[in-house]
C-alpha cells in the first residue's frame, strides 16, 4: 500500500526521485517490501524483504490474488516462524515454457507459510480453495500473508476462478490479473 501511494505521489509530480538511494533507505523504514515494489521489475526477495536479487523477465502468467481479509501482523508471523530461512535455489537464466516455470516454482517454498497459517488459520483455507480451482497450477502465500496467489496457464481459468472464489467467499478480496503485463491502477 505504501509503495502504491508513493507511485501515485510520484505520478502527480509531488515526489521526484523515488529511486534515489537515500529515499529508498528512508522508505524501507516504513516497510521492508517497499524497495521491491518501487522497482516494478521481476525480483527475488528474501529475508525480511531486504535482500533483492534481479531475476529474469517472466512470460505473461495469469494470476489470482486472494486476501481473506483477516489481519496478519508481519511481526507476529516472524516471531512465530523464529527459524532459519532455507537456501534458495539458483535462478535459471530462462524458462523454456510455462510448465518448466511451474516445476521450478513448485520446488520452492515460502518459509513463512506454516507460521502465517498458525497466526491466521484462514490462510490455509484460502490456499486450499485456490488450489482446487480448475486450471490452477500453483498456489502460495504472498510474503508473510495474509494474501495468497494462484498461477494459471490460461487467463480464462484465472478469471473463472476469481469469480468462483469471490462468490463462495464474499468477505474476501479476490482479483485476477496477469503477471508480466504492465497495468495501471
Amino acid at each position: 500500500n505504501a509503495a502504491a501511494a508513493i507511485w501515485g505521489l510520484h505520478e502527480m509530480g509531488i515526489l521526484q526521485d523515488i529511486n534515489h538511494p537515500d529515499f529508498i533507505a528512508h522508505m524501507t523504514k516504513l516497510g521492508a517490501d517497499i524497495p521491491v515494489c518501487l522497482k516494478c521489475e521481476t525480483t527475488r526477495m528474501r529475508g525480511i524483504g531486504d535482500i533483492l536479487e534481479e531475476a529474469l523477465m517472466l512470460p505473461e502468467i495469469p494470476i489470482v490474488l486472494v486476501n481473506p481479509n483477516k489481519p496478519c501482523s508481519t511481526a507476529t508471523v516472524f516471531r512465530e516462524f523464529g527459524g532459519q530461512f532455507s537456501t534458495p535455489a539458483p535462478l535459471p537464466g530462462q524458462f523454456a515454457d510455462f510448465n518448466r516455470l511451474i516445476l521450478f516454482l513448485g520446488a520452492q517454498r515460502n518459509d513463512l507459510t506454516t507460521a502465517a497459517k498458525r497466526v491466521v488459520p484462514e490462510i490455509a483455507n484460502a490456499l486450499n480453495q485456490i488450489e482446487q480451482q480448475d486450471g490452477c497450477k500453483l498456489s502460495r502465500l504472498c510474503g508473510s500473508g495474509a494474501s495468497c496467489f494462484g498461477l494459471f496457464e490460461h487467463e480464462e481459468n484465472a478469471q473463472k476462478a476469481a469469480r468462483a472464489l469471490a462468490n463462495d467467499n464474499p468477505d474476501w478480496w479476490v482479483r485476477s490479473g496477469t503477471l508480466g503485463r504492465p497495468e495501471r491502477y
